[in-house]
């Protein structure tokens, strides 16, 4: 049987989709092993594992890990971008924009805690402030007395009624205290 232009471009398209799925999963466990072991203790060999492919199939994907690290964290950074790019764009005022851009920016670490861990690895305090006591870290920037110098300084702990300005305070404030 020989095969049909139209065949071709099915088989080709469904051959395209499988390597951006394979592609999407190796970039998840990629992700989830980065933030468990640290980004430099992390190895192919570990994220292969993870995914369930072999470490050999890994380079078909990606160079090595340097690549995939860059993958990985691009693929998160223009999630968040897009992201914050339509919340602004749908806010009506600049205030407006400012708290819909929090919201929306703790909503994203909630969704993604490796993405957040490794954010924290990679730039320690100076991107994502000092781990929480409950998170798992591979960084050593953690600092008990800033932890709760931020728990001392929230809204929450001071009051039980707030206002929504303190409301979004606290929430900025736990971007980079928690």
């Amino acid at each position: 049987m020989v095969p049909t232009p139209r065949r071709d471009e099915r088989q080709n398209s469904r051959r395209n989709a499988r390597r951006e799925t394979n592609r999407a999963e190796i970039l998840d466990a990629a992700e989830i092993v980065f933030a468990q072991t640290g980004i430099h203790n992390a190895s192919m060999r570990s994220i292969a594992a993870e995914a369930g492919f072999s470490p050999a199939a890994m380079y078909l994907f990606f160079e090595g890990r340097q690549h995939l690290l860059a993958a990985t964290l691009t693929r998160r950074g223009d999630e968040l971008n897009e992201l914050l790019t339509a919340t602004v764009a749908e806010a009506p005022e600049p205030l407006a924009a400012l708290h819909a851009v929090i919201d929306a920016t703790l909503a994203f670490f909630a969704r993604r805690a490796e993405f957040r861990q490794m954010l924290r690895e990679r730039g320690g305090p100076a991107i994502m402030g000092p781990p929480s006591p409950t998170t798992p870290t591979m960084s050593t920037s953690d600092s008990p007395t800033r932890r709760s110098s931020c728990r001392a300084s929230s809204p929450m702990a001071r009051s039980p009624a707030f206002s929504d300005q303190e409301i979004r305070t606290y929430s900025l404030t736990s971007i980079w205290c928690s």
